[in-house]
């Protein structure tokens, strides 16, 4: 900036020296009125000489805003020196340093421009936001309903395979001592379901019980089993023994007979 305005400012000294070789040098800093340009109104001035005074005038007009606008930006001071400033003076720089009003709004509409623009990504993520929330809700209703679908098929599946399990469990209760086989039917086989659902720990209990019965009940039998077989194999080898001993006793009778028949003599037989 500085360095641009060093340049317009020598531009207008170029110009300013051009059109003074021809004048006067005791000029003012104020710029020549058409009287001043033309003391004698009544004599007829030349084109050219018309245009150098112009030119003149217009390079004073300039080197004058120039030599202002260099003055303000000269009054600015830096903040070691206006510490040590009265506050007066301080108020008086910093009113020289505000940038003019004209310089003030393209920035506001900058500004403006760059608080609608963000006014719109504002309101376009509101609206995303928006249509991820109902998203989120979907999923989470959709969620919900495979979690109860799974929860019904799980009670299914616990409640056929309990059903399952009693029917074998009366199944095999009924093969073994033959008391409860009537009780196999489905009327039976619904209530006991029901009572087992109700509790569950309890009728296991009870079924724990009754195999322990009937297991001490079968060793009982079985023992009772043995003991029986072992006496019918002590009265069967005794029946065999008595049996060889009678038998080598008819054999030796038998023995007695046929040698007491060939020593009796012979006779004559008689008609």
């Amino acid at each position: 900036y500085h360095r641009g305005l060093r340049d317009r400012a020598s531009k207008s000294l170029d110009q300013l020296k051009y059109v003074l070789h021809e004048k006067d040098p005791a000029i003012g800093e104020s710029a020549p009125t058409l009287d001043q340009l033309f003391p004698n109104s009544g004599h007829k001035v030349s084109e050219d000489k018309a245009w150098q005074e112009l030119q003149y005038s217009h390079a004073v007009n300039q080197l004058k805003a120039l030599l202002r606008q260099q003055e303000e930006k000269g009054s600015e001071i830096s903040p070691s020196k206006k510490r040590g400033m009265s506050p007066t003076r301080t108020a008086k720089a910093t009113d020289q340093s505000l940038p003019a009003l004209s310089e003030l709004v393209p920035i506001i509409n900058d500004q403006s421009q760059y608080i609608n623009h963000l006014e719109a990504e504002v309101k376009f993520c509101k609206e995303e936001i928006s249509e991820l929330k109902a998203h989120i809700h979907v999923v989470v209703v959709e969620n919900e309903k495979l979690q109860n679908d799974l929860k019904m098929e799980t009670e299914r599946t616990l409640r056929e395979q309990t059903v399952f399990n009693a029917s074998t469990l009366l199944s095999k209760s009924g093969g073994i001592n033959g008391d409860h086989s009537h009780i196999c039917g489905p009327a039976k086989a619904s209530c006991y379901v029901i009572e087992q659902a109700k509790a569950p720990s309890l009728e296991l209990g009870k079924w724990q019980q009754e195999l322990e019965k009937l297991k001490y009940l079968h060793e009982e039998k079985t023992e009772v089993f043995e003991a029986q077989i072992q006496s019918l194999r002590k009265a069967l080898s005794e029946s065999q023994k008595n049996s060889e001993e009678l038998s080598g006793r008819l054999k030796h009778q038998h023995l007695i007979n046929a040698a007491n028949s060939s020593n009796r003599p012979g006779g004559l037989c008689l008609n």
